[in-house]
């Protein structure tokens, strides 16, 4: 039942990778429009504390466990 260790360990290596290479694709956008880095990372904190607000809440709605 379930994912194994190694489904697990490739869905965090994948989702570290798409991570990393959106910060980094965003950090450039915004630099070469003027942005603040410093607010990009202050954006960047928030999107990921809401994503993971949005799937706990997501998994008590449908009572299942959310990660």
């Amino acid at each position: 039942m379930g994912l194994g260790w190694d489904s697990v360990l490739k869905l965090a290596a994948v989702a570290a990778f798409v991570m990393i290479v959106l910060s980094a694709v965003f950090y450039f956008v915004f630099e070469n429009i003027g942005y603040n880095s410093y607010s990009l990372s202050v954006l960047l904190v928030f999107s990921i504390l809401a994503f993971i607000a949005i799937r706990i809440v997501w998994g008590v709605v449908t009572k299942k466990i959310p990660f």
